[in-house]
């Protein structure tokens, strides 16, 4: 699908949209989100509809034997 690259333009504005949103509090819900997620170092992530991606490379913080791959259309 040929979108004239509507896609990664609005990924670039999301994270601007989610601080202006969220302000401070930003970090504090994806780390919050990912201690919910009980990850252990071996575990294999997919991220699918991940967006830009902030909330897996919170993820694989936690990750050092397995892996993290997020998958979105942008």
């Amino acid at each position: 699908m040929n979108d004239g690259g509507m896609a990664i333009r609005r990924a670039r504005l999301y994270d601007l949209a989610v601080r202006a949103l969220l302000g401070r509090h930003e970090d504090e819900l994806r780390r919050r989100s990912v201690a919910l997620a009980e990850l252990r170092p071996q575990d294999v992530v997919l991220g699918v509809g991940c967006g830009t991606g902030a909330l897996a490379l919170t993820a694989s913080a936690r990750i050092t034997s397995g892996s993290v791959t997020g998958l979105d259309l942008s």
